[in-house]
């Protein structure tokens, strides 16, 4: 899996789910972890349905409005990760 993984710009799908329940259980903070652009639409999101409010990685991820910079914030941690460690 990690030499199909090599070869692809992204994280595994079915490794997204697994990652933001490390950070669920980790407590932290979705909107403090995203990008201007993506903490807008989740500030947004909340604001506006309260009641189903994200509040957590693993809800952020299943959300089709706040997936995107869910994946793009990952990708991005994994790329300054292995630079670091490199």
């Amino acid at each position: 899996m990690m030499q199909a993984h090599a070869k692809r710009r992204n994280l595994p799908p079915d490794s997204y789910l697994a990652i933001c329940a490390q950070l669920d259980d980790g407590g932290h903070s979705v909107e403090s972890a995203l990008e201007p652009k993506w903490r807008r639409v989740l500030i947004d999101h909340n604001r506006k349905l309260p009641r189903a409010a994200i509040e957590t990685w693993v809800a952020a991820v299943k959300n089709p409005k706040i997936k995107r910079g869910v994946q793009t914030r990952l990708n991005r941690a994994e790329e300054h990760y292995k630079k670091a460690h490199s």
